[in-house]
């Protein structure tokens, strides 16, 4: 494939990623969300590196 496809496909495949993360991220990003982000952190073990 030539540079200009390969540009597309990435520009493409940003804006799939990018449409797909969007509403899991506002809802983090909710005031209520504190018990969903504690939720997250213990499914993907995410640990704060300020413990």
């Amino acid at each position: 494939i030539d540079d200009k496809a390969k540009r597309e496909i990435r520009i493409a495949f940003d804006r799939l990623v990018n449409k797909l993360l969007h509403p899991p991220l506002e809802s983090l990003r909710e005031p209520s969300a504190g018990t969903l982000l504690e939720a997250v952190k213990k499914l993907f073990r995410l640990n704060d590196p300020n413990e």
